[in-house]
């Protein structure tokens, strides 16, 4: 399995979520925060991050950066609080971005988490992974792609899990495939093994059962075509209620 696989798992176990207070002056607070973490992260300055982290929870977190900033060197972090949820629990979202293509053969990552953290006297005490995708892609050409998957959906439910190429690729065949990733492949970033086959034109085209009990369900899908791969990890969080549905 490429690289590309352990490298987008790297990214899905990066974050989580932050717990300010629901207070004007804690809201201005964890947003002081937010922006402290993303400079850190745009910078690398391990001792600033180390300083926004309890000691318990800094040293995997910086493991888990630095494999990925080796991967990434100029990948770009934008963090932003959606919504408080609680006194202390706050809805944020992550993006991370590297669309310098001029180098060849190409290595770019796109990757959208969303999540939770908590934040207690001005540290990062714990984090949480609501749902997460990153799409790694490797190659002469990167293609555009259309990803059709939910953030949230239902217990029970059937969703679909489309990846979608844009660009004709003429008489050229594309091979991929999807597998579940577990809780121990996803901790110790291990790359599941994913069995690829033809697939028609247009992309991968799949249909998900979501299970009776809320939880997570997480992927990992690949694209092979001749010029390149494309990798996509994706968490989708599984409720109970319409209300927690987020929507793309």
């Amino acid at each position: 399995m490429p690289n590309l696989l352990g490298v987008a798992l790297i990214s899905t176990m990066l974050w989580g979520t932050l717990y300010p207070s629901a207070t004007l002056d804690k809201q201005a607070s964890a947003r002081v925060i937010s922006k402290k973490f993303q400079k850190a992260l745009n910078i690398k300055s391990t001792k600033e991050i180390e300083n926004l982290f309890s000691t318990e929870n800094d040293s995997a977190f910086l493991r888990r950066y630095q494999a990925f900033s080796t991967a990434f060197p100029n990948a770009k972090w934008e963090i932003r609080i959606i919504e408080p949820l609680s006194e202390k629990r706050y809805l944020i979202e992550v993006v991370i971005s590297n669309k310098d293509s001029s180098k060849k053969p190409a290595k770019l990552i796109n990757s959208k988490q969303i999540g939770e953290i908590t934040i207690s006297k001005g540290i990062i005490i714990q984090h949480e992974i609501i749902s997460e995708e990153t799409i790694v892609q490797s190659g002469e050409i990167v293609l555009p792609i259309q990803v059709n998957i939910p953030q949230t959906v239902l217990t029970g439910t059937n969703y679909d899990f489309d990846i979608i190429v844009e660009r004709p690729l003429g008489d050229s065949m594309l091979a991929g495939g999807l597998t579940p990733v577990t809780p121990d492949e996803m901790n110790n970033n291990i790359s599941p093994k994913i069995s690829l086959t033809p697939l028609g034109s247009g992309g991968l085209f799949k249909s998900i059962k979501a299970p009776l009990s809320e939880g997570f369900q997480n992927f990992a899908a690949q694209i092979a075509h001749p010029e390149g791969i494309i990798t996509i990890t994706k968490k989708v969080s599984i409720v109970s209620d319409k209300s927690q549905l987020i929507h793309n």
